[in-house]
């Protein structure tokens, strides 16, 4: 009996999976630092979306551009022609160090606490690794009250929960809701060269200060409607603003995730302002990263008053969340311009 399990680093960035999953394989590398901290700058924020009120890093399909990563995609079908059951295609693809990601119905996977047992809910599951013997896989995911984490799934469960992603979504899966299409694989492309360009991280500061996106221009991928359709940077204090009036006005649902991406957010700036001070862009940083701890303390702060409100509706802490969104809005486009205006002294 056989036992593997390939690298994973508990990433900076959490809320949501797609983007833990890529930063948990690729940040084991010192050499792919660079990158991480060249990208995950701007924020976005969808002007209609199906699915409710939603904040995300803006990242143009991430696994497939990310410069550390082999990505391929495989059918179901592929796999059932081709092995005898998912768990040899998994433990296959796993000793020739692939991670494997793909759909499940939660309902048959006990480490997803909230909903096993109760609701049949599709859900992308990511595995690193697996115990034979014992019968258990190595798996990541936000498994239990939004918290990424790595857990051990059971051989038993996880063909259910592979098998029986039809019953997702009261029975309606007809093949379009398995947006992933089929089964993922990535593996670390430790064969490649990247530098950091600070000509490109001041654009995207910039982008972020002026609330646009230069990429637009670019666009002509399916998803194009989607994306042109964003509120970007800066001005997503004005769309968290108007979300806490929405919820007070009884229109939107709680939902802690975009003040936990905005908290996010911040601790990224923190770890970007102590890399560029290494590199000799930033002569005295002090300054610049105290100030952005405030925010990012004030974040954190709004984000755990959200989440007392969410617990006991008290509704006027909602309108105390506002007033601090409106004040760090204006103290970050402030910190924004020092920090763009100092990067460009040094390079003109």
């Amino acid at each position: 009996m056989k036992t593997k399990v390939l690298p994973m680093k508990y990433p900076p960035i959490t809320c949501y999976p797609y983007q833990a999953d890529l930063l948990s394989v690729i940040l084991n590398y010192d050499k792919a630092y660079p990158w991480y901290i060249n990208n995950f700058v701007l924020l976005e924020s969808p002007k209609k979306n199906d699915f409710g009120f939603r904040i995300d890093f803006y990242s143009t399909l991430l696994w497939k551009t990310c410069p550390w990563i082999y990505y391929q995609r495989i059918s179901r079908e592929l796999v059932s022609n081709g092995w005898d059951s998912i768990i040899k295609f998994i433990l296959q693809s796993i000793d020739l160090g692939y991670y494997v990601h793909f759909n499940v119905n939660t309902f048959y996977v006990s480490a997803y606490s909230d909903w096993y047992g109760k609701t049949n809910l599709l859900h992308p599951i990511f595995l690193y690794g697996y115990d034979d013997e014992s019968r258990i896989l190595y798996a990541a995911d936000n498994f239990k009250n939004g918290k990424y984490s790595y857990e051990l799934i059971s051989y038993d469960e996880l063909i259910l929960g592979y098998n029986n992603i039809e019953y997702a979504f009261g029975g309606s899966l007809n093949g379009e809701l398995d947006w992933l299409n089929g089964i993922e694989l990535i593996n670390f492309r430790d064969k490649y060269g990247y530098e950091f360009n600070i000509e490109s991280l001041i654009l995207d500061l910039e982008d972020y200060l002026q609330s646009t996106n230069r990429e637009k221009k670019c666009w002509k991928r399916s998803d194009s409607y989607w994306k042109e359709n964003c509120t970007y940077g800066i001005k997503i204090y004005d769309i968290l603003s108007e979300y806490i009036t929405k919820i007070s006005d009884g229109n939107f649902q709680y939902d802690v995730r975009p003040f936990h991406v905005l908290w996010e957010h911040k601790k990224v700036m923190l770890e970007r302002l102590e890399y560029l001070s290494s590199l000799g862009y930033l002569s005295d940083a002090s300054l610049l990263y105290n100030n952005y701890k405030e925010i990012e303390n004030k974040c954190l702060l709004i984000r755990n008053l959200f989440l007392k409100c969410m617990m006991t509706n008290k509704k006027s802490n909602l309108e105390k969340i506002k007033i601090v969104l409106s004040q760090l809005k204006l103290v970050e486009m402030d910190l924004l311009k020092t920090l763009i205006d100092t990067l460009k002294s040094g390079l003109y």
